[in-house]
């Protein structure tokens, strides 16, 4: 799936060495954070932004777990296997997830999942509005655009839990700053959030 010159060449954050890093500072005061993690720097040019389009647009499934698998090992490692009970992904809209054939925030967290041990429960989170892409927006606009669109259906699989959510990339936050919004209403343990990649 990825070479052994491609993984070495990958730019690689390794935030996971600092709990106060630039991604959990970002989200610091805007919901409650516990960690913030992110696999992969993300540009307009580069390996990073070559991998997940060929992820997303070119239906690679496949691809999105083996990433999630390297960097669940390299978590794993550092301290975090069995820290996250549950590993909620970002949904995508029923609209767009027939249009793509699978999520690939939630083929990343099935990687994860096999280093960290945390469930995975497709469904539990709905996306009840199909948005255009966040790339389109700029600043505020970026939150209105994604304000409002996501449903807890079963709440019980999050109270009292210590809860890891999984974007692709991660430009301001506020796509997964709303899915949190959400999750809070339902007295999670904690929040953290875990990226394919972090805009910079």
């Amino acid at each position: 799936m990825l070479c052994t010159r491609c993984r070495a060449g990958l730019p690689r954050t390794y935030n996971f060495h600092h709990p106060y890093n630039e991604l959990y500072l970002k989200f610091k005061g805007r919901i409650p954070i516990k960690y913030a993690f992110s696999f992969l720097t993300y540009s307009k040019s580069g390996a990073t932004k070559k991998l997940l389009q060929t992820l997303k647009y070119y239906g690679n499934r496949d691809l999105g777990k083996v990433m999630g698998e390297m960097y669940g090992s390299e978590l794993a490692d550092w301290g975090y296997k069995n820290v996250f009970d549950v590993i909620v992904p970002v949904p995508l809209h029923k609209k767009r997830l027939k249009e793509r054939g699978f999520n690939q925030s939630e083929a990343f967290a099935e990687g994860l999942a096999t280093f960290l041990h945390g469930e995975i429960f497709p469904g539990a989170v709905i996306r009840t509005k199909s948005t255009l892409s966040q790339t389109q927006f700029k600043g505020e606009e970026r939150w209105k655009n994604v304000q409002n669109i996501f449903q807890v259906v079963n709440p019980e699989k999050f109270e009292g839990k210590d809860l890891l959510l999984v974007d692709d990339v991660i430009t301001t936050g506020a796509t997964i700053e709303s899915l949190a919004v959400e999750l809070v209403k339902y007295n999670p343990k904690s929040l953290s959030i875990a990226a394919i990649a972090e805009a910079v």
